[in-house]
């Protein structure tokens, strides 16, 4: 799972560097291991004379001709992307992406010894975007190439005597275009060499994956698998009613950052214009010329992923022309509504208790939810659980002893408002249950009377394998301790009036307005009693 960004404008600007960096920095949330832009700037000559100048100079003159400028590093976007070095981009397109791996080809998993200087290389060629210096391209992903797609790929390039650069799954995926595009006649159109060679791409590498690729005298480039599981959304900028630029972005949160609006009839819920998504298995091209073309280019099997709204995306983001916000508070009315339903005795002492019950929110993305259940429930909302700000997301990080030390370093309990209380924890999901089975026992030390756990997300009892990071299932909670009276043992709910919920697949169906999501790690979402 990451977030990538693009942007083409008529001419070049000294603001698209700053553009660039508002926009990544809007999705930091979606990755906080690496951050990278390329930008290629338009030149006032022909692609001949460009060619025949670039070979001509001598020493340090060939500089002036090389139109790309790529920054990119591991950190968080305000360490990659500093203002000094934005304010010295000049370009007039470009792309960027912030990272949180999850391929499984991270240079920890290779289990090989790497000098120190060998392991940074890697790191920093592994980050994106990735770049061909040559014919002066750039490209950035979100997503997973399956890993067989990945090896098959990669096998047989280096069987042909190929170099690999990275450790990265995005190199396979652009060997296979590269490969195509260069390989193709320079007679043919470029629209035509770039429709081929996304057609090879999406015939040859199997996964999940929306692509961003800015090429020097050619221009932006966008696709994505025909699944659609990883959102990419396009925009426009407008200066008296002319078009001055299109951008695309894995959120609409980025895409309003960078200056950008919606380019449908449709008016949101915000009173702008809706956001046009790049489909499934569509290709989304924008010449250097200012000329927009769209071909759909494989069949489409849409399956959006419902983790997108339930956890990755910001909650003033737009899926499926509704605001995220407005779907986790969706979410939870159906539960609610459920629960008052199917556990009358609970729900009734509850309702009897309200005085001394509250709502809490497990930080951050669930704070939208748990507001909407005090409200719908007259269930006083408290922030009891806070999260330090310098916290990353501890679903992102790479391993599970730094997940189990960061909840409990970065998670604060404010004991005197759980005490004697009946808490109702409100969470967006709960894959291994880190951050469930401490904040449990800290409830309970800080004298909560009851506890009850409701996840906004189904029971996770497979592994994903398109772009998020759990890929195992010894690792689940629910998978291991499948059970409702298992689960609740394993988190140390054993009162009395202790109870966990989760939302079931329709409620996210029915909140997203989608009647088809992907249910991969979910399945059909029932737990054993």
């Amino acid at each position: 799972m990451c977030g990538i960004v693009g942007v083409i404008l008529e001419e070049n600007s000294e603001d698209i560097g700053m553009m660039l960096k508002e926009g990544l920095s809007s999705l930091n949330h979606r990755g906080e291991e690496a951050a990278g832009i390329s930008v290629i700037r338009r030149l006032d000559m022909s692609r001949k004379d460009y060619r025949r100048r670039r070979n001509a100079v001598f020493g340090n003159a060939v500089n002036q001709y090389n139109t790309l400028k790529t920054i990119k590093g591991h950190g968080l976007v305000r360490e990659v992307l500093q203002d000094k070095q934005m304010k010295n981009i000049y370009g007039f397109m470009g792309i960027g992406q912030v990272r949180y791996p999850t391929s499984g080809y991270t240079l920890e998993s290779l289990n090989l010894e790497f000098s120190e200087s060998e392991f940074e290389r890697l790191k920093l060629e592994s980050s994106q975007p990735l770049v061909q210096e040559w014919n002066r391209l750039a490209m950035v992903h979100n997503g997973d190439l399956e890993k067989e797609s990945y090896k098959q790929i990669i096998t047989e390039f280096k069987k042909n005597e190929w170099e690999i650069d990275s450790t990265n799954d995005l190199e396979a995926l652009g060997l296979i275009f590269n490969n195509a595009f260069f390989g193709l006649s320079e007679n043919l159109h470029s629209y035509e060499k770039l429709q081929k060679s996304v057609t090879e791409v999406l015939e040859k590498v199997k996964g999940t994956y929306s692509v961003a690729s800015i090429l020097n005298n050619v221009g932006l480039l966008a696709f994505r698998d025909s699944n659609g599981r990883r959102p990419l959304f396009r925009a426009a900028m407008k200066k008296n009613n002319k078009i001055t630029g299109y951008a695309i972005a894995s959120e609409t949160i980025a895409l309003e950052a960078m200056g950008f609006t919606g380019e449908m009839d449709e008016i949101l819920e915000h009173g702008k214009n809706a956001y046009r998504e790049v489909k499934p298995g569509k290709m989304f091209y924008v010449s250097k010329d200012f000329e927009e073309h769209e071909i759909q280019i494989k069949e489409t099997h849409s399956l959006p992923c419902p983790f997108e709204f339930a956890y990755f995306m910001d909650s003033a983001s737009f899926f499926n022309r509704k605001r995220v916000d407005t779907i986790r508070e969706n979410v939870v009315d159906y539960m609610w509504e459920r629960f008052s339903e199917q556990n009358q005795n609970l729900y009734e002492y509850i309702n009897k208790n309200k005085e001394n019950s509250i709502v809490v929110a497990v930080p951050r993305t669930a704070e939208t939810a748990a507001n909407r259940l005090s409200h719908i429930s007259g269930i006083k909302y408290e922030r009891a659980i806070k999260k330090r700000n310098d916290a990353g997301r501890i679903f992102q990080m790479s391993n599970q002893k730094l997940r189990e030390s960061n909840t409990k370093s970065k998670h604060d309990l404010f004991g005197e408002k759980v005490k004697d209380k009946y808490v109702v924890v409100v969470d967006d999901s709960m894959v291994r249950g880190t951050t469930a089975i401490q904040d449990t026992k800290m409830l309970q030390e800080a004298g909560a009377k009851g506890i009850f756990w409701m996840f906004t997300f189904p029971p996770i009892i497979h592994p994903c394998n398109h772009a998020i990071d759990f890929k195992t299932q010894q690792e689940l909670i629910a998978y291991n301790h499948n059970g409702k009276k298992a689960l609740m043992t394993e988190l140390g709910l054993l009162g009395s009036q202790d109870y966990l919920m989760y939302a079931n697949p329709e409620e996210l169906k029915k909140a997203s307005g989608l009647d088809s999501l992907c249910n991969e790690c979910y399945g059909d979402g029932l737990l054993k009693k």
